[in-house]
């Protein structure tokens, strides 16, 4: 039988539609929207001149520092 661990997401700090700096690996990445969330992954507009080069992406949560900016 195999154990599954959940993440718990942040209650009440992020909200959809707030605006984030998200620091992944070295690189802060400013002002990007949050547009859903769940236990596992955030859910941002990205800039498209970024790699992954596209306008939404999935960021883990255990893999990146997010500070909360403002609301859009």
């Amino acid at each position: 039988m195999a154990t599954t661990t959940k993440t718990a997401k942040p209650e009440g700090l992020i909200k959809i539609g707030s605006l984030v700096n998200i620091d992944r690996g070295g690189r802060t990445l400013t002002d990007l929207e949050v547009l859903d969330y769940d236990e596992h992954f955030i859910k941002v507009r990205w800039n498209m001149q970024i790699s992954p080069m596209t306008e939404v992406a999935l960021i883990p949560w255990g893999d990146s520092v997010i500070g909360l900016v403002g609301e859009r």
